[in-house]
């Protein structure tokens, strides 16, 4: 009752005006400097099974500590510091030490492919890397070649002997003894983070974010959810993610909300109510598991409802709406609290917007620095929030000789699916190293072949995003030609026409069992 009392009167205190802050780095300074003994962060820690509660005031000692370390690196302005880690206290720590010294942060994604991990870190120019654990480290070691620029590797856990000289536990990396945040960085121009969306290349495209992008972003969207010190931040969301950046990390420092970071959806649901969060960051995808959590079926809504929206937007809004509904139907131990904002990567008209108010909830679409930089006309948006450009990923596939005509499936999905036409000849060789009858029906549908294509296209696209995996397959013999009207004459399939002929099939690859995938 004591620590809850204390907490109240200080978040009272006031803060300063948020432009004094000038930059990301000078706001939190402000934060520690200001409120030292206001809850921060609440983190749950599996080692002691307990949640563990973090003031401002031990936020900035670690901070300093970090800095310390990082300038024994002999970093200086301007060099990236790469975090492939989860959501965590660690987190904030390694950023907000960084961001202290005029470097860039560039975070990357836990669940990525290792390709496109080590394309990030090549093309960031990356010198130092934080990782979670030493298997993470360990799945990047076959790609040196990108990795030749980092000097140090930071593991959050332990690290075995006789590992790379630049691989360091985090114990072992930080200094003894208090250090000082003293110095500030006042640019506010100066690039904070460097963040990877999709490019019609395949691979990613690094957009940059200056602090004050980064800050005015945050408080726009501050004004428009009315977020107040007495709310609790719970982000569902990997911290590669824009929302995640803006709101959670950075709104909420500047709001001296409590943020919380737990393990998982049951952590969630089973939290004390000091740690139960008022404000829940996720994506549709994550609004689909909190459903499944709660034992909801999420079911699809009914045809003539789409046709008062766009094209562009019938993909994806429809979903948004019935998981916010299923949402709202959950029985949140602080239902009267709790609102849950949901980020999308398309952007919504006015009467959406308004459709989600009346149901108490909001969506946020990608910030504007992001939609200005992304052209999205040919962009394919999947459940999880993840997006990309098919064409760049069907292109890869036909440069395969198996492989003649491809069209990639996963509009509101979790994943996606791909039709393939295959080579007569290609076709044969694999049919026989699999005994297989090559001219055989069910052999084009069968178990081994499945996998085999799978294996195949997983090696093919090893250095792209985790997006642009393929998890099942529908194979085609036959090529789709301009006299049956599913080629242009430039040469491209008709997607739609192409995608209205196979949907029942290709909706059934999502329903193949697990080995499969």
């Amino acid at each position: 009752m004591l620590r809850r009392l204390t907490d109240f009167f200080h978040r009272l205190r006031p803060l300063k005006p948020i432009n004094q802050a000038e930059t990301w780095a000078n706001l939190f300074r402000q934060r520690v400097e200001d409120n030292p003994n206001q809850r921060a962060y609440c983190q749950w820690d599996s080692s002691w099974g307990e949640w563990r509660d973090y003031t401002w005031e031990k936020m900035g000692e670690q901070v300093a500590q970090w800095r310390r370390a990082l300038e024994q690196e002999q970093s200086r302005g301007g060099d990236r510091v790469a975090i492939l880690a989860s959501s965590s206290v660690a987190w904030v720590w390694m950023e907000q030490a960084a961001l202290s010294l005029g470097l860039v942060v560039v975070p990357l994604d836990l669940d990525d492919t290792p390709g496109n991990q080590a394309f990030c870190l090549a093309d960031s120019q990356a010198r130092l890397l934080l990782v979670e654990d030493y298997a993470h480290w360990q799945a990047l070691v076959p790609l040196a070649e990108q990795l030749a620029r980092l000097v140090r590797v930071i593991c959050l856990n332990s690290v075995p002997s006789g590992a790379d000289p630049r691989v360091r536990n985090v114990a072992a990396w930080l200094p003894d003894g208090r250090c000082s945040l003293a110095g500030q960085i006042r640019d506010p121009k100066a690039i904070a983070v460097l963040i990877y969306g999709p490019s019609e290349s395949g691979h990613p495209k690094s957009i940059p974010l200056t602090h004050q992008d980064i800050l005015t972003e945050a408080e726009i969207w501050l004004e428009d959810i009315a977020i107040s010190s007495t709310d609790r931040f719970f982000p569902l969301l990997s911290p590669t993610s824009p929302l995640h950046l803006i709101a959670g990390r950075c709104a909420s420092m500047i709001a001296g909300t409590l943020v919380i970071y737990g393990p998982s959806i049951e952590s969630l649901m089973m939290a004390a109510p000091g740690q139960q969060g008022t404000v829940l960051l996720t994506t549709p995808y994550g609004v689909e598991q909190l459903a499944e959590h709660q034992g909801k079926t999420v079911t699809q809504p009914s045809q003539p409802a789409l046709q008062t929206f766009p094209p562009s937007i019938q993909t994806i809004w429809p979903l948004v709406v019935n998981w916010l509904d299923q949402v709202k139907r959950f029985s949140w131990p602080w239902k009267q609290q709790q609102r849950v904002v949901v980020s999308t990567t398309i952007s919504l008209d006015p009467h959406q917007v308004a459709s989600l108010s009346n149901r108490g909830m909001k969506v946020l679409s990608s910030p504007d620095y992001l939609e200005d930089r992304l052209p999205v006309d040919d962009r394919l948006v999947l459940s999880t929030g993840e997006s990309l450009y098919p064409q760049a990923v069907e292109d890869r596939i036909t440069h395969h000789p198996l492989f003649e005509q491809a069209l990639v499936v996963g509009e509101r999905r979790p994943y996606l699916v791909a039709l393939l036409v295959v080579n007569g000849h290609q076709w044969h060789q694999l049919a026989h190293s699999l005994g297989l009858e090559p001219d055989g029906g069910p052999t084009l549908g069968s178990p081994q072949i499945q996998r085999a294509v799978v294996k195949t296209l997983a090696q093919l696209l090893a250095d792209l995003p985790r997006a642009c995996q393929i998890k099942a397959v529908r194979l085609k013999r036959e090529p789709f030609t301009q006299g049956d009207g599913l080629v242009t004459a430039k040469g491209k399939l008709r997607r739609d026409i192409i995608l209205d002929l196979y949907d029942a099939s290709l909706a059934a690859l999502y329903e193949l069992p697990i080995i499969w995938k």
